[in-house]
């Protein structure tokens, strides 16, 4: 069941990957699974430890490439060969602080590439961006 796979991920209130690697493909098969509907063509998420290996996980469950957004000293970055308007999923464990989805959709607008979803495993008050859907995967 993908809530006790989540509950198990679940460390201090964020995600870690390293705890139980089994879970992360329990988590990542269910996200890519709601995915499909979007039809998308890459993944795009923060570059960490936890938000890629949930985004291998996805990307390799839908056939499709993982893109890895940085920030250094308040410059955004994207490294990606994807063609321009690609659909691309927003992917993260959650959406914060540290890995704020606004900049994130803005920055690939900004490519030439098309956000048509976000996801995250947790829920939190930065989970939706005006005229993007967002899912939640944790049930409260």
């Amino acid at each position: 069941m993908i809530a006790d796979a989540i509950a198990r991920l679940t460390v201090d209130g964020t995600i870690d990957t390293s705890v139980d690697p089994r879970a992360v493909d329990q988590v990542g098969t269910a996200l890519a699974q709601v995915l499909d509907a979007y039809s998308v063509g890459a993944l795009v998420c923060w570059d960490g430890n936890d938000e890629s290996a949930l985004a291998q996980v996805v990307g390799a469950d839908l056939g499709v490439p993982v893109i890895r957004a940085e920030e250094s000293l308040g410059l955004l970055t994207l490294n990606h060969g994807s063609s321009p308007r690609t659909r691309v999923a927003l992917v993260a464990t959650r959406w914060g602080k540290y890995r704020p989805l606004e900049p994130l959709a803005g920055l690939v607008t900004n490519h030439g590439l098309e956000a048509v979803v976000a996801v995250s495993i947790l829920a939190s008050d930065h989970d939706e961006r005006e005229g993007l859907p967002s899912i939640v995967m944790e049930r409260p």
